[in-house]
Protein backbone atom coordinates (compact mmCIF):
# COMPACT_ATOMS: atom_id res chain seq x y z
CA UNK A 1 0.00 0.00 0.00
CA UNK A 2 1.44 3.39 -1.20
CA UNK A 3 0.56 6.61 0.74
CA UNK A 4 1.04 9.81 -1.54
CA UNK A 5 1.94 13.06 -0.17
CA UNK A 6 0.35 16.54 -0.18
CA UNK A 7 3.09 19.25 -1.47
CA UNK A 8 1.87 22.71 -0.29
CA UNK A 9 4.13 25.68 -1.13
CA UNK A 10 3.56 28.52 1.45
CA UNK A 11 2.61 32.14 -0.17
CA UNK A 12 2.79 34.71 2.21
CA UNK A 13 5.06 37.56 0.27
CA UNK A 14 3.20 40.53 -0.73
CA UNK A 15 4.78 39.52 -4.55
CA UNK A 16 3.72 35.90 -4.11
CA UNK A 17 0.06 37.19 -3.16
CA UNK A 18 -0.24 39.86 -6.09
CA UNK A 19 1.34 36.60 -8.77
CA UNK A 20 -1.64 34.97 -7.70
CA UNK A 21 -4.20 37.57 -7.68
CA UNK A 22 -2.61 37.94 -11.16
CA UNK A 23 -3.10 34.02 -12.62
CA UNK A 24 -6.67 34.30 -11.25
CA UNK A 25 -7.51 37.51 -13.20
CA UNK A 26 -6.27 35.67 -15.67
CA UNK A 27 -8.05 32.64 -15.37
CA UNK A 28 -11.11 35.11 -15.15
CA UNK A 29 -11.00 36.04 -18.09
CA UNK A 30 -10.11 33.26 -20.23
CA UNK A 31 -13.31 32.03 -18.66
CA UNK A 32 -15.11 35.15 -19.99
CA UNK A 33 -13.86 34.01 -23.16
CA UNK A 34 -14.85 30.48 -23.28
CA UNK A 35 -18.53 31.85 -22.61
CA UNK A 36 -17.91 34.09 -26.14
CA UNK A 37 -16.65 30.75 -27.95
CA UNK A 38 -19.71 28.97 -27.27
CA UNK A 39 -21.84 31.41 -27.88
CA UNK A 40 -20.02 31.70 -31.21
CA UNK A 41 -20.56 28.18 -31.57
CA UNK A 42 -24.15 28.04 -30.94
CA UNK A 43 -24.37 31.37 -33.40
CA UNK A 44 -22.11 28.59 -36.36
CA UNK A 45 -24.78 26.01 -35.62
CA UNK A 46 -27.53 28.39 -35.98
CA UNK A 47 -25.98 29.46 -39.43
CA UNK A 48 -25.43 33.30 -38.32
CA UNK A 49 -21.79 33.41 -39.60
CA UNK A 50 -21.26 36.83 -38.89
CA UNK A 51 -22.31 36.78 -35.23
CA UNK A 52 -20.25 33.92 -34.65
CA UNK A 53 -17.42 35.86 -36.10
CA UNK A 54 -17.66 38.27 -33.89
CA UNK A 55 -18.13 36.20 -30.85
CA UNK A 56 -15.07 33.49 -31.77
CA UNK A 57 -12.75 37.26 -32.09
CA UNK A 58 -14.18 38.30 -28.82
CA UNK A 59 -13.37 35.36 -27.33
CA UNK A 60 -9.92 34.91 -28.55
CA UNK A 61 -9.22 38.44 -27.86
CA UNK A 62 -10.32 37.68 -23.89
CA UNK A 63 -8.49 34.77 -23.80
CA UNK A 64 -5.31 36.21 -24.86
CA UNK A 65 -5.85 39.04 -22.29
CA UNK A 66 -6.40 36.09 -19.96
CA UNK A 67 -3.23 33.72 -20.78
CA UNK A 68 -1.09 37.16 -20.63
CA UNK A 69 -1.90 37.96 -17.01
CA UNK A 70 -1.83 34.18 -16.05
CA UNK A 71 1.92 34.37 -17.46
CA UNK A 72 2.85 37.61 -15.85
CA UNK A 73 1.90 36.06 -12.36
CA UNK A 74 3.30 32.64 -13.33
CA UNK A 75 6.71 34.89 -13.89
CA UNK A 76 6.34 36.94 -10.68
CA UNK A 77 6.12 33.29 -8.91
CA UNK A 78 8.94 31.54 -9.82
CA UNK A 79 11.46 31.01 -7.35
CA UNK A 80 8.83 31.64 -4.93
CA UNK A 81 6.13 28.42 -5.64
CA UNK A 82 6.94 24.49 -5.80
CA UNK A 83 8.80 23.69 -9.61
CA UNK A 84 5.82 20.70 -10.48
CA UNK A 85 3.02 23.60 -9.48
CA UNK A 86 4.73 25.41 -11.77
CA UNK A 87 5.34 23.21 -14.62
CA UNK A 88 1.27 22.15 -14.03
CA UNK A 89 0.68 25.77 -14.98
CA UNK A 90 2.99 26.12 -17.71
CA UNK A 91 1.59 22.89 -19.15
CA UNK A 92 -1.77 24.85 -19.29
CA UNK A 93 -0.85 27.56 -20.90
CA UNK A 94 0.79 25.46 -23.92
CA UNK A 95 -2.53 23.75 -24.26
CA UNK A 96 -4.16 26.94 -24.51
CA UNK A 97 -1.84 28.12 -26.99
CA UNK A 98 -2.96 24.93 -28.75
CA UNK A 99 -6.51 26.09 -28.39
CA UNK A 100 -5.98 29.22 -29.48
CA UNK A 101 -4.15 27.89 -32.70
CA UNK A 102 -7.84 25.65 -33.24
CA UNK A 103 -9.73 28.74 -32.97
CA UNK A 104 -7.82 31.17 -35.38
CA UNK A 105 -8.56 28.21 -37.93
CA UNK A 106 -11.78 27.77 -37.04
CA UNK A 107 -12.29 31.59 -37.59
CA UNK A 108 -10.02 31.46 -40.95
CA UNK A 109 -12.48 28.70 -42.38
CA UNK A 110 -15.82 30.77 -41.17
CA UNK A 111 -14.72 33.54 -43.35
CA UNK A 112 -13.87 30.99 -46.53
CA UNK A 113 -17.55 29.41 -45.46
CA UNK A 114 -16.10 25.94 -44.30
CA UNK A 115 -18.98 26.19 -41.71
CA UNK A 116 -18.51 22.00 -40.98
CA UNK A 117 -14.77 22.27 -40.32
CA UNK A 118 -15.07 25.58 -38.49
CA UNK A 119 -17.17 23.81 -35.76
CA UNK A 120 -15.39 20.98 -35.63
CA UNK A 121 -11.66 22.96 -34.87
CA UNK A 122 -13.92 25.68 -32.67
CA UNK A 123 -15.01 22.43 -30.60
CA UNK A 124 -11.55 21.19 -30.59
CA UNK A 125 -10.43 24.91 -29.71
CA UNK A 126 -13.09 25.01 -26.80
CA UNK A 127 -11.64 21.75 -25.41
CA UNK A 128 -8.42 22.19 -25.67
CA UNK A 129 -8.71 25.84 -23.59
CA UNK A 130 -10.85 24.02 -20.72
CA UNK A 131 -7.87 21.26 -20.68
CA UNK A 132 -5.28 24.40 -20.29
CA UNK A 133 -7.82 26.05 -17.37
CA UNK A 134 -8.04 22.96 -15.34
CA UNK A 135 -4.38 22.55 -15.42
CA UNK A 136 -3.62 26.04 -14.40
CA UNK A 137 -6.16 25.60 -11.65
CA UNK A 138 -4.61 22.67 -10.77
CA UNK A 139 -0.89 24.28 -10.32
CA UNK A 140 -2.51 26.75 -8.71
CA UNK A 141 -4.31 24.71 -5.76
CA UNK A 142 -0.77 23.56 -5.05
CA UNK A 143 0.04 27.08 -3.61
CA UNK A 144 -0.95 27.78 0.05
CA UNK A 145 -1.63 30.99 0.97
CA UNK A 146 -0.48 31.82 4.42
Amino acid sequence: MSTSTVRLTTCSSTSCLDAIQNILDGIFNIRQGLEDLCDALEDLRCKRKCEAQKKLCEGIRKIKAGLCMVEEGLKDLRGLADREDIRVIEQGICDICEGIKCLCEALEDIRCGKICEAEKKLVKGICKVKEGLCRIEKGLDGIYVH
